[in-house]
């Protein structure tokens, strides 16, 4: 199998021994069969300057860890919440209520920066399907599939 200056798709399936993918680029969840050569690249492809993939990176660094910040801010409203509402609970009456209330409050503050993200990096997204920044909906796309996962959904 041999893949040269092409780029594979999450999920794509390659069946064969001896394919030969070039200058191509495989859609998610494809199945590929035989090969595929191309002569003039693809220009999907993304660039290779290793300058640029640095750049690119840093930037991502940076907005992951801008948006760690503001993911913690969404635990201060239950904080706030625990604290000033419920006090120290001493029965198991008040302090069930009282972690129910913090974990919706959490939910709900994690759903508002979820959908200003969508905002943010999805602006005019139904008129037309490019992303202005590929660093941005790279963040949003692995946040919101990360915040999927999380406990905080009830």
């Amino acid at each position: 199998m041999s893949i040269e200056q092409s780029s594979l798709g999450y999920g794509a399936h390659l069946a064969g021994k001896d394919l030969k993918l070039s200058r191509t680029v495989v859609p998610s969840l494809t199945r590929v069969t035989r090969s595929i050569m191309k002569r003039n690249e693809d220009k999907r492809l993304p660039d290779s300057n290793i300058l640029h993939v640095i750049w690119q990176e840093t930037l991502m660094t940076i907005g992951y860890i801008a948006y760690f910040g503001i993911l913690f801010g969404t635990l201060i409203p239950p904080y706030e919440l625990w604290v000033h509402v419920f006090g120290d609970p001493v029965s198991i009456w008040i302090a069930v209520p009282a972690l129910a209330s913090a974990l919706a409050l959490q939910t709900i503050s994690l759903t508002i920066v979820l959908a200003v993200s969508e905002r943010v990096a999805l602006p005019h997204s139904e008129t037309n399907s490019i992303h202005w920044s590929s660093v941005i909906y790279g963040i949003y796309q692995n946040i919101t599939l990360i915040s999927k996962c999380t406990p905080f959904w009830l």
